[in-house]
């Protein structure tokens, strides 16, 4: 396949690089053709473009010589596919399709080739995977901590340091071949040929060169936590174990566990050059995956045959026990088309396997009535089965049935007690029925069984600080950030009950580093503004609220977008107006909209407040003075503001915003 021809949108960015210590570099030019911003996916990262004008998602595989795409993304764009059947692809036949324009971002390639296939991913939501072929002659940086995919084409940079980002230096090491960048790494002080890719969620190290390190699935502390279906066509167990160091370059990593599988041949392939000064190898023993670039910034370079890397901070190898090859766990992870599945159920309707494969499909589809009547024929033919009980259990919580969730849940357990993915799954539904009890004892149990993952932690500190504990809650959610730095659920969570305790400043802070990973973060930019406002920094809340009203615009947001504008001296009425002409409706807060609008005077609007139910009076009541004192404040009436924040101190529950917020008002009004 030649190479394609590659155009650019916009100029590229050329910088001048300095080695580390500020040592000049002459002739040595990095030019940036391209940013990506990535998104979280099922398998680690994903990002946005175009294909002939219409959407795509793409993820890239450093470990793929040849890039793809989905067949059936295909339909409607009228291309056609050359040679079809021809080549194989993971078993599969293929043809060689001739894209007019792919477009990521400022990037675009017009007649670029890629191979047309069926089911690329399982979730069926990418369209693309690049191979090397669409990187050819361009460096990649892969920076997932800050959330983009940088391409570099280099100029005169052979001898020199490339890692610009790395004032102290970065970690290196040489690779070989392409596309398996192979290169070595060291676990338990023995040398370890590895392969990095972009697709796994998790690195996996060879079950045999475990073995010769003296670690087997005996050694105390080893655990399952899944199965392998990729390198061993009837499945071989993945499990974790502990060994003493991991180290890459200069970086050592005391006391890892490493998750290990047999990698049967699945990675063997004839490979050309040096094997590093390894005799007898038949391709790489340990692949770095998603886990490892989630917690380094890496610039892979083609130009150089280097991999640049440096530590950005998070637990590297991250695993949670769950199951692994047994009779019970096993699932069909085949690529047949809910249409094929169709046919071979009608053909077989005890076909377990193509129920069970057809459930999975449906459910992703949305289709839960009839995943669920799948999954129920199955357990019929297969009563106990632990899979498909989980399989069910999740439809079920989709659906938003949390006790037929919890029954499978429960089912599931009593056959596999130890399964620390499944403890996880049901502390989640208990936390969903406000059940902080129990879910904080299943989080708990999920933690013992081994899941040092990053959002276990997050979920039970968000557990523990709705049930009252905001303190260990914070406790929970500070060891969730040290796993894994990009959660920006994790910073928002733990800047909501920072901003709880009166710690204004660190809610700030952490809510600065969840916003700059996900702009869009509700819980981060509704109590960012509020820290601002009980700080009196009006113009920084309206702000946030201001943005929190472009994502998830509703009544209470706008009250506060208004009275922060006010009280900033800004024109708030307008946009306080323009809400209330699109939303109509008696339903509170709308009397004191309407109150700050004009339209109703300060006894309508308590009398308004009024309820039958005493808790939703109170708290009504509680909004009530709270905005009464702010019209005070507003116009300029200290004295008039005073009793009714008084109020709104004394009577609204601790828990509330307005009792905070009273209480910065008066502390400045002293």
């Amino acid at each position: 396949m030649s190479a394609p021809r590659l155009l650019l949108a916009l100029a590229a960015v050329a910088a001048l690089l300095a080695p580390p210590h500020g040592e000049a570099a002459p002739g040595c030019r990095l030019a940036r053709i391209a940013e990506w911003p990535l998104k979280p996916d099922r398998e680690g990262f994903a990002f946005d473009g175009e294909i002939n004008g219409k959407p795509a998602v793409f993820q890239l595989d450093v470990a793929k010589s040849t890039t793809l795409i989905r067949r059936s993304f295909l339909a409607g764009l009228g291309l056609e596919v050359r040679n079809d059947g021809s080549i194989t692809v993971n078993g599969l036949p293929s043809g060689i399709v001739n894209i007019g324009e792919m477009r990521i971002g400022t990037m675009v390639r017009a007649g670029f080739q890629a191979l047309a296939v069926d089911g690329v991913q399982s979730e069926n939501r990418t369209a693309v995977i690049l191979g090397n072929d669409f990187f050819e002659g361009i460096d990649l940086e892969l920076d997932l901590p800050g959330g983009a995919a940088r391409l570099f084409r280099p100029q005169g940079c052979e001898d020199t340091v490339i890692a610009y980002w790395a004032s102290q230096g970065a970690g290196v090491v040489p690779f070989t071949s392409v596309p398996l960048h192979e290169f070595e790494v060291q676990v338990n002080g023995k040398a370890v040929l590895a392969a990095l890719e972009t697709v796994g969620p998790w690195s996996l190290l060879a079950q045999s060169m475990a073995k010769r390190l003296g670690v087997t699935r005996d050694t105390p502390g080893a655990a399952v936590t899944g199965c392998n279906r990729r390198f061993i066509r009837d499945g071989a167990d993945i499990w974790v174990a502990p060994f003493e160091t991991f180290q890459i370059g200069d970086e050592r990593i005391r006391h890892p566990r490493l998750q290990v599988t047999d990698f049967g041949r699945g990675l063997r392939a004839p490979q050309t050059g040096s094997r590093l000064g390894r005799t007898g190898s038949d391709g790489p023993e340990m692949i770095l995956a998603v886990d490892f670039l989630s917690t380094h910034r890496v610039l892979i370079s083609r130009s150089q045959k280097k991999l640049y890397f440096t530590n950005a901070g998070g637990r590297v190898f991250p695993s949670i026990p769950a199951w692994g090859c047994d009779k019970g766990f096993r699932e069909p992870m085949g690529n047949r088309a809910i249409g094929d599945l169709d046919e071979a159920i009608a053909r077989d309707p005890g076909d377990m396997a193509a129920r069970k494969s057809r459930a999975a499909r449906l459910g992703g589809r949305a289709e839960y009535d009839r995943a669920l009547a799948d999954l129920d024929e199955a357990l019929r033919g297969e009563p106990g089965n632990p899979s498909t009980l989980i399989g069910r259990a999740r439809i079920h919580l989709e659906k938003g049935d949390h006790d037929r969730a919890l029954a499978d849940f429960d089912a599931a357990l009593r056959l596999h007690p130890e399964n620390a993915l499944v403890l996880a799954w049901r502390a989640s539904v208990h936390f969903d029925k406000r059940d902080y009890a129990r879910a904080i004892a299943d989080y708990g149990a999920a933690i013992e069984r081994g899941a040092q993952v990053g959002w276990v932690h997050a979920d039970r500190g968000i557990a523990r600080a709705a049930g009252g504990d905001p303190k260990g809650g914070i406790a929970d959610l500070t060891h969730a950030i040290d796993i894994d730095p990009r959660s920006a659920r994790a910073f928002a969570a733990r800047g909501a009950y920072w901003n709880r305790l009166g710690e204004y400043d660190k809610a700030i802070a952490d809510h600065d580093v969840a916003l700059a990973r996900e702009a869009k973060n509700k819980v981060a930019l509704r109590s960012r503004a509020l820290a601002h406002f009980f700080l009196g920094h009006f113009g920084y809340a309206a702000r946030d609220f201001e943005a929190l009203m472009r994502v998830a615009p509703e009544g209470q947001s706008a009250v506060w977008r208004y009275i922060a504008f006010a009280r900033d001296g800004k024109d708030g009425m307008a946009p306080l107006r323009a809400f209330a002409d699109g939303h109509g409706g008696e339903a509170w807060p709308a009397p004191i909209i309407r109150y700050h609008l004009g339209q109703i005077d300060r006894d309508k609007l308590l009398d308004s407040a009024a309820d039958t139910d005493p808790k939703k009076r109170k708290e009504q009541e509680c909004e009530a003075n709270f905005q009464l004192g702010q019209h005070g404040l507003i116009l300029g009436d200290p004295a008039a503001a005073r009793p009714f924040l008084e109020r709104a101190r004394d009577a609204c529950p601790a828990a509330f915003v307005e009792h905070r917020g009273a209480i910065a008002d008066l502390s400045r009004l002293q």
